[in-house]
């Protein structure tokens, strides 16, 4: 061996002492670099080299004593993985130099033409590109490392769907190995028959978009989770075991759905329950129901005693024969509403839904007001939205709501200058209808009690009213909302569910 004193070690393997010299004669005409160089003669000798002293670059010929060919440029490689090598052929090797190329090389240069420029380029280059190859390589194996650590599966395949890598969780998961996965067909392999499988990662490639979902996998027979992330050179699959997760879920659903049951039982207990101490309740205040009806009806019943009295006194005149026959149909129909009331009370039961047009409800009270001689009332009928709207719901509950509501609005306002203002309108699953009248209002101290049964501040009444709009509107899941100011008025709304809420 001889060696030149030069500053980037490149070590010459050449057995042709005449292509050595003028491999020297042209690295002579680099004026702006400086080399050192080692000879050898044979590939045993380069190998022995590259093993006792470190070289930034080999120039390699393909025809020595001991080694021809590609298998020169293999055992090179594998002698010195990180040399980075430059293979010397003749003029007729160019196609030998490119298959050195795909062996480990990182360029070749044809004997008499590597002058000096180019030699200089193609060892820096040389350098350059074993340089990053072995940056990649490292990088590559710290993702090894850390994609053979996680528990999750993971292959990756090109766009020839031929797998490149599989890690040992995968290998594990499908229950293959990697010598025979590796440039398999991933939809054959991983994939199978499953169409929803291809279907998902085929959209995936075409569209360059991740996607992210859990399907069955028949082969064997598990559940997987898939996220997968397509690249121009292929697919990255991350895939795990979800089987017991999913058998979990499928557990805790049943429980639930176990316990969503139970609950509802216990609720229909409850509300029987309630019904039974409301029907308790209602049991106890007969006594005082029957004082009340006593003293309420013998009043209204008086005034149409003295009214038939006055007809037959006075029958010769129409006018006032007119009058009294409004009186009495007046307090008659008074009487049927405390009637009414107190059997509501009484005997109030679950509502018999039916599809009910609230609309024509409405105005039947409306039209019983006027017809009850109600003259002075000026009524402002806003329910036009109403008007083709029908509700599960029990008519005669409803109608009994509205007949309470507008009777106590009636029974508020002036003589001669009431006004009774009655708004529907739709919203979201349900209907509101808010009645306002500009009658004498409610005093703040009696605002808490007006729902209670027996209370009321007219001289007349039950006082049941508003009671039993409040149970049929809670019977019903709806609400009844009470806003009042002494001297100015009360305005009630009323919202009710559209259906039947289970």
């Amino acid at each position: 061996m001889t060696r030149e004193n030069k500053k980037l070690n490149v070590l010459i393997v050449e057995d042709n002492e005449a292509d050595f010299r003028l491999v020297l004669e042209y690295l002579k005409e680099i004026g702006s670099s400086s080399f050192e160089f080692l000879h050898a003669r044979d590939l045993d000798s380069a190998v022995k080299a590259v093993k006792e002293f470190k070289f930034d670059a080999t120039l390699l010929d393909l025809g020595l004593p001991d080694s021809q060919g590609l298998a020169t440029v293999k055992e090179m490689c594998k002698n010195a993985p990180d040399l980075a090598l430059i293979v010397l052929t003749g003029l007729d090797d160019k196609n030998l130099g490119i298959e050195s190329l795909k062996k480990g090389a990182q360029d070749y240069l044809v004997k008499g033409n590597a002058r000096g420029e180019l030699l200089e380029k193609s060892i820096n280059y040389a350098i350059e590109r074993k340089s990053a190859e072995k940056e990649v390589r490292e990088t590559n194996q710290r993702v090894s490392a850390v994609l053979e650590s996680i528990s999750d599966g993971f292959a990756s395949w090109d766009r020839d769907w031929n797998y490149t890598y599989i890690n040992g969780t995968a290998e594990h998961l499908l229950g293959r190995t990697r010598e025979e996965l590796l440039g398999q067909d991933a939809r054959e392999l991983l994939l199978g028959d499953n169409k929803n499988f291809r279907a998902r990662y085929e959209q995936a490639m075409n569209d360059q978009v991740p996607v992210h979902f859990e399907e069955y996998y028949p082969p064997l027979s598990i559940w997987l989770e898939v996220r997968a992330f397509p690249s121009p050179e292929g697919m990255s699959v991350f895939f795990r075991d979800i089987t017991k997760r999913r058998k979990a879920d499928e557990v805790l659903k049943r429980d639930k759905e176990s316990l969503e049951k139970l609950v509802k039982e216990r609720t229909q207990e409850l509300v029987t329950t309630q019904m039974e101490m409301e029907k308790a309740k209602r049991l106890s205040d007969i006594g005082t129901l029957a004082s009340t009806v006593a003293h309420e009806l013998r009043n209204p019943l008086a005034a149409i005693s003295m009214a038939a009295a006055n007809i037959n006194r006075k029958a010769q005149n129409p006018d006032d024969l007119k009058r009294h026959l409004e009186t009495i149909n007046k307090k008659v129909t008074e009487s049927d509403q405390i009637i009414n009331n107190l059997l509501f009370y009484s005997r109030l039961k679950s509502p018999h839904y039916e599809q009910v047009n609230i609309y024509n409800i409405i105005q039947e009270s409306i039209g019983q007001i006027k017809a009850r001689g109600e003259q002075r009332v000026s009524v402002a009928d806003r329910t036009k939205p109403l008007q083709d709207i029908l509700i599960e719901a029990d008519s005669l509950q409803m109608a009994e709501i509205f007949n309470n509501v507008l009777n106590n609005a009636c029974d508020a306002i002036p003589p001669s200058t009431g006004k009774i203002e009655i708004t529907g309108t739709l919203e979201e699953g349900a209907i509101k209808i808010v009645i306002k009248d500009n009658g004498a209002g409610i005093k703040p101290d009696d605002m808490d009690k007006v729902f209670d049964p027996f209370f009321t501040t007219k001289s007349k009444g039950t006082g049941l009213g508003l009671s039993v709009c409040l149970q049929i509107i809670n019977l019903h899941e709806g609400k009844i909302e009470l806003q009042s100011k002494e001297g100015e008025g009360t305005t009630v709304t009323i919202t009710l569910p559209r259906h039947k809420r289970s």
